[in-house]
């Protein structure tokens, strides 16, 4: 089976992947599955971002972050 075929389909809304197919199509893309679903440009480039980090400095970001949102609130 032909995966440009397929791929259309999703593109034209024809058809929505699984998410066992969002999370391959993922791999190849070198992006998070989230990536996929979000349709926020600035939330996309955050997620980008996180998923290139190392665990550790990825944790250490988002206890950064939840420093932010708490001196925010």
């Amino acid at each position: 089976m032909s995966a440009s075929p397929r791929v259309n389909q999703y593109e034209k809304g024809k058809h929505a992947p699984d998410f066992q197919m969002v999370k391959r199509l993922a791999n190849v893309l070198h992006v998070p599955a989230s990536f996929l679903y979000t349709e926020d440009d600035d939330l996309a480039e955050a997620l980008i971002i996180l998923g290139s980090l190392p665990m550790d400095a990825r944790k250490r970001l988002i206890e950064m972050l939840r420093k932010v949102v708490a001196e925010s609130d």
